[in-house]
């Protein structure tokens, strides 16, 4: 993976104007004020903005954004993911912009903002640009993914206060049953304790043995099913 820091989380206005809150890459930076003030709001953002399935900014900070971005940089490259905010009362968006380049200015309006893209087109785009690389391939479990994707990332990015105040739950998303599974399958690749070929070895060893398992069990039933018939014919 390549290391990316987050430069600027802005908003756009429905009035016009853009709101800026700025930050000081490879150094420490410490956001504080009372609460209700918009500390959380700021990790909402970059959640919405990386691709979250549900829009969680607060219904004030709704009603007065148009659109929510973020701009990244690693080195002389830049990248800048923004968003629609819905309406309150609508769940999500999936109008997204993505854009990587150098020296990339932050939009003044929706209209200014480059890359129009779809939510999972601009979820792989950043995915790409983070050097997220063990993404080809067919699903790993029932139901999910079961691989390194951006969605599995962002654990290791911030920590929600839910799940600061949990005594239970570590990283976010652990305690949601279909994410953790995902999340727990992908931790030794973010913790670089295997390498992308690895991780792809040990998931296609899963589905062998996945496929070992169903084949020895419809074997069981086939010889439970003999066993039966001649059961009945004596």
């Amino acid at each position: 993976m390549t290391r990316w820091n987050i430069t600027t989380i802005f908003f756009l206005g429905v009035s016009g104007q853009r709101r800026d809150v700025t930050f000081v890459p490879d150094a420490m930076n410490i956001i504080t004020g009372a609460s209700g003030t918009g500390k959380s709001t700021l990790i909402k953002a970059i959640d919405y903005c990386l691709g979250s399935s549900k829009c969680e900014l607060p219904a004030h900070v709704r009603r007065r954004s148009v659109a929510v971005g973020v701009k990244w940089v690693s080195g002389d490259a830049d990248l800048i993911a923004g968003r629609i905010v819905p309406p309150v009362g609508q769940a999500t968006s999936t109008r997204m912009f993505t854009a990587a380049g150098r020296n990339l200015p932050l939009p003044e309006t929706v209209d200014g903002f480059d890359g129009a893209t779809t939510l999972e087109a601009a979820k792989a785009f950043i995915e790409r640009a983070f050097g997220i690389g063990d993404l080809a391939g067919e699903p790993d479990t029932g139901g999910g993914r079961g691989r390194a994707t951006l969605r599995n990332v962002t654990p290791y990015m911030f920590v929600t206060k839910e799940a600061i105040y949990s005594e239970s739950t570590l990283l976010h998303g652990l305690e949601k049953a279909d994410k953790a599974r995902d999340i727990v399958a992908a931790m030794p690749y973010f913790l670089r304790a295997t390498d992308e070929a690895s991780a792809m070895d040990e998931r296609r060893l899963r589905q062998l043995q996945r496929a070992l398992e169903k084949e020895e069990s419809r074997e069981r039933s086939h010889v439970a099913a003999e066993t039966m018939l001649k059961q009945r014919a004596t």
